[in-house]
């Protein structure tokens, strides 16, 4: 017994059939697959969105602690071009409280 040869002609099929294999045949599950699908776009898009804030947010957060400690260690200071904030006299402990608020 030998197989039949299959033809590409045989493995077509036509657009229309794909979409109503894809989407549903009536009006009502064509309606609430695109929903389903726009509604997790949405949903991924604000979930990426929060995302980027939050990194974000922590990178500027850790650069400026990068910063404060940058101003007081002596080396780190010189490494970064940055004045250096020796804590010795109270004015200079307010100073970098106020610094530190930012």
């Amino acid at each position: 017994s030998t197989c039949p040869r299959m033809r590409f002609q045989d493995l077509t099929v036509p657009p229309v059939e794909l979409l109503r294999a894809a989407f549903g045949s009536s009006t009502a599950e064509v309606a609430l697959t695109v929903s389903c699908t726009l509604a997790n776009f949405v949903m991924g898009m604000g979930i990426l969105t929060c995302t980027n804030v939050a990194v974000e947010s922590y990178r500027r957060l850790n650069r400026r602690a990068r910063y404060l400690c940058a101003l007081l260690d002596l080396r780190a200071a010189r490494r970064a071009c940055l004045p250096h904030l020796s804590i010795s006299s109270v004015s200079q402990v307010r100073a970098w409280l106020v610094l530190r608020q930012y």
